[in-house]
């Protein structure tokens, strides 16, 4: 299982190529959960309740079959929300925390002590 923040399921191919390299026919399922960013999301929860549902069945299929069913895949990887929505609350998002006054370094982090490990 692993996780991205971008609403897009394509950012997961080199992993998915790496396991399936590595694990070759013992890999029992690839559970990749794009727009991981929004689970977190209060108006998103009915969405995500559905996809942390489907996480435990998923498991529940391992376990009992060996794999994880199709329909399963489908509503662990299902959109939260239309791709654009995604993207206009990420923008703003990331508006609001531009907008937001710069936070001091904390205490002991300076530039000098990140070029002592360079």
């Amino acid at each position: 299982m692993s996780v991205c923040g971008f609403p897009e399921q394509y950012n997961f191919q080199a992993l998915s190529l790496n396991m399936r390299m590595i694990f070759g026919t013992n890999l029992v399922a690839e559970i990749y959960r794009h727009s991981s960013e929004f689970l977190t999301v209060p108006p998103l929860q009915p969405q995500v309740e559905k996809v942390l549902d489907a996480a435990v069945l998923a498991g529940e299929e391992v376990v009992r079959q060996g794999e994880v069913s199709p329909d399963t895949m489908n509503a662990l990887t299902q959109d939260l929300a239309p791709r654009e929505t995604l993207i206009q609350m990420a923008n703003q998002y990331w508006r609001e925390e531009m907008e937001k006054p710069e936070r001091p370094a904390p205490p002991g982090a300076d530039d000098d002590a990140v070029d002592k490990y360079i």
